[in-house]
């Protein structure tokens, strides 16, 4: 009976005397612990105050060239210096500068990380340069490559887009890719009215 009794009274001692006996690892492994995480804190209490910098740059760019730049140069890996590329491809693409156009749109796929949105915009606007080239073969890579991005939620318009470019080149299968995204399920009206036109397009072109 006296046996069952003093265990549970031991633990208490066995606690206290472990604890002596590694007082030092215990208060090591704190101290690291709350360095740890106080570097976490102050690390992103840094990269705050950065993205407030930085769109503060951005909104004072005006959208011009030289200060879209200096966004990206100075405030590389923010948001802000994400969307500066944006801007600058954007820019490139309207005034038909298709090969600043790309290095911009491929930096930015560069520096999405694991930003889905960002990353099929850059390959579909490179994809859209490399169409405006008539460079088909390496435009239609790029939609494919926008279709099979993981997340990519209208994964079947940049097929289209691929299909199209296909299409541009002369591909005689071009035919048979469309018929294959026609039978796609649950595929939007407007996508399936444009695959009808294509193909209707087709045929006709052959009967001509």
């Amino acid at each position: 009976m006296s046996l069952l009794v003093s265990q549970p009274q031991d633990l208490p001692h066995r606690i206290l005397r472990w604890v002596s006996d590694y007082q030092r690892e215990i208060v090591l492994t704190l101290v690291l612990g709350l360095a740890f995480f106080g570097g976490i804190a102050g690390w992103l209490s840094w990269q705050g105050r950065m993205e407030k910098k930085a769109q503060v740059a951005l909104y004072e760019s005006q959208n011009k060239k030289e200060g879209l730049e200096k966004v990206v140069k100075d405030f590389s890996g923010t948001r802000a210096a994400t969307l500066a590329l944006v801007a600058l491809g954007g820019n490139a693409r309207d005034a038909a500068d298709f090969d600043s156009c790309i290095r911009s749109f491929q930096q930015t796929y560069e520096k999405a990380g694991a930003e889905t949105y960002f990353r099929v915009l850059a390959l579909q606007e490179v994809g859209t340069c490399y169409r405006a080239k008539a460079d088909y073969k390496k435009a239609a890579e790029f939609f494919d490559r926008a279709a099979k991005e993981p997340g990519n939620k209208a994964s079947l318009a940049s097929r289209f887009e691929a299909i199209r470019c296909h299409q541009l080149d002369k591909d005689p299968q071009t035919d048979s890719l469309y018929q294959a995204l026609l039978a796609e399920k649950n595929l939007d009206p407007e996508l399936q009215e444009a695959i009808e036109e294509q193909l209707l397009w087709l045929k006709l072109q052959k009967g001509s």
